[in-house]
């Protein structure tokens, strides 16, 4: 982060939990980048208690 601050010259922005609104896409794209390094990926609910 202070590299990209340094470089860019530019002040700390916190984006916040909601940043990343599109969780399905995000998941999307961790469950390809896994696979794409051999990996065999399962996804399953959470139990609620």
């Amino acid at each position: 982060i202070i590299y990209h601050m340094l470089k860019n010259n530019i002040t700390y922005q916190e984006f916040g939990w909601d940043y990343l609104q599109d969780q399905d896409r995000v998941v999307d794209y961790w469950i390809k980048r896994i696979e794409s390094q051999g990996f065999k990926v399962m996804i399953e609910p959470t139990e609620v208690v």
